[in-house]
């Protein structure tokens, strides 16, 4: 498949191939071109569209069902239920080497938790605009996910905890601005190739975990965090991520978790007046990371009253390089809670 949107056509055909809309497809013929499927369709005689049939016994043999003519090139198992469907073919086939079909149904708001949590195999979502709720695991900690059109999913409104974790190729920058609830890792292990990470306005809460990273490093050229009513980034929120941007948060955040990105970082911070502490390891690092992926030059502090920072806040590799700069009529009472970085602290008036 050349590129998401020939597969966005492949999968809008096959949907339109088989009667039972928002069923479960197996391709035998993995990624068939766009005018591939337009021929098979094309080829089907109107009178010969119902779908095979499928007892327990015949799936666990591993027989081939087409939906249509088998010009088609699709060999099908459709389940009017998802939940057959998981238990008759997915999970006893674990070695199948197929491509897995899912389209969410016309007017479905919700999807239940374990729909497909934890599949072995290979498989491409579909979600719809209606959407609405991801349950827990509906998605998540799958060997091969992929939501084929995050964008669609304009009036989302909470995902679970890993609803979509190890999920490839969601954009992360695109979250819909309907989405208020985001669970613990829900959106932990993906976004690998995306280049930023844009947590809505809407969110209403912070989850621990919720974009963290521990798949070795996932990189990305900003981040930008705009909501105006939390007052705590929870504990590894963005673990090992690594960001070639500056971090600037909003003026209500007043505590930083521990590990919050615990293996990542940023080139410049800048903190509000209003922070008051930055929990143990929450820019920190493994001593054995390679010293390339820090680029921390500047920590700039905007109130005049310190802030409690840890010992242990930022990454070894950067301690003897950055700066941190502070109000000049504080720059005393900065050195001396930040004793561990009192040779680091400067005042604001001499920042570039």
């Amino acid at each position: 498949m050349d590129s998401l949107e020939e597969l966005k056509q492949e999968l809008e055909l096959q949907k339109n191939a088989i009667i039972n809309r928002g069923g479960v497809v197996q391709t035998t013929y993995t990624h068939p071109s766009p005018s591939e499927i337009t021929a098979g369709i094309n080829s089907i005689d109107a009178t010969n569209l119902s779908l095979a049939t499928a007892t327990d016994t015949d799936v666990l043999q591993g027989k081939t069902y087409y939906a249509g003519n088998s010009k088609l090139k699709t060999g099908c198992f459709v389940a009017p239920d998802t939940t057959l469907f998981k238990e008759m073919y997915l999970y006893y086939n674990p070695e199948s080497t197929s491509t897995y079909y899912f389209s969410i149904e016309s007017g479905q708001t919700s999807i239940r938790p374990n729909l497909f949590g934890s599949s072995p195999h290979k498989m491409i979502i579909t979600l719809n605009e209606e959407l609405e709720d991801v349950g827990a695991y509906s998605f998540g900690e799958g060997a091969d996910m992929t939501i084929a059109n995050f964008e669609d999913a304009i009036n989302l409104k909470t995902v679970g905890e890993y609803g979509f974790s190890c999920a490839k190729n969601i954009d992360l920058s695109i979250l819909p601005n309907t989405l208020t609830t985001i669970d613990q890792y829900a959106f932990s292990n993906t976004g690998e190739n995306c280049d930023k990470i844009v947590v809505p306005s809407s969110i209403t809460s912070a989850s621990a975990y919720t974009f963290y990273y521990n798949k070795g490093k996932a990189f990305h050229d900003e981040f930008v965090f705009n909501n105006t009513s939390l007052i705590l980034f929870p504990i590894s929120y963005i673990y090992n991520r690594i960001f070639d941007c500056d971090l600037i948060l909003p003026s209500n955040i007043i505590n930083i978790g521990s590990n919050f990105n615990f293996g990542g970082g940023f080139n410049n911070m800048i903190f509000h007046e209003n922070v008051q502490n930055l929990a143990s390891s929450c820019f920190s690092a493994l001593a054995t990371d390679p010293v390339e992926y820090f680029k921390l030059a500047t920590i700039t502090f905007l109130g005049t009253t310190p802030p409690q920072v840890s010992s242990f806040a930022f990454a070894p590799q950067v301690s003897d390089t950055f700066k941190i700069y502070v109000p000049d009529e504080s720059i005393d009472s900065y050195k001396a809670r930040l004793s561990n970085f009192k040779t680091r602290v400067f005042p604001m008036s001499e920042k570039e």
